[in-house]
């Protein structure tokens, strides 16, 4: 007498629905964490830059105070609270100056460029410069 065995491929099928769902939502959780990564990176870039604008703008006022009691201040850095800023101080014509000051982080630099009167004390204009 033979024996005849069914073998049941059903949960075969099974199987490999729930391994390919089971791909599909690891590469989705992947996904989701890196971009969860990359946001908290670029937070903390943005909160460096900001303090950096911060500590910028703070130089160029000291800048703008030095420059308001004395016309022919020039100085190659100001530091404000431990942030040091590199200052080119050039003169464009008789009675302007022309102010850049940059500030750098690590990968992070920033800028900006100040026109000035000097007869009466007035700022002309300010353009920030990112990079």
């Amino acid at each position: 007498m033979k024996l005849f065995i069914k073998k049941n491929r059903e949960g075969a099928a099974l199987i490999s629905i729930i391994l390919i769902l089971t791909g599909a939502m690891l590469m989705l959780f992947l996904a989701l964490a890196r971009v969860a990564i990359f946001s908290i990176s670029d937070s903390y870039e943005q909160e460096i830059a900001w303090e950096m604008r911060e500590e910028l703008f703070g130089c160029l006022d000291e800048v703008l105070i030095h420059l308001a009691g004395y016309s022919s201040y020039s100085t190659t850095s100001v530091t404000i609270d431990g942030a040091t800023c590199s200052v080119s101080i050039t003169t464009p014509q008789e009675g302007q100056r022309n102010i850049y000051l940059e500030i750098t982080n690590g990968d992070i630099s920033r800028g900006v460029f100040a026109n000035i009167s000097l007869e009466p004390f007035a700022v002309n204009s300010v353009d920030e410069q990112l990079d």
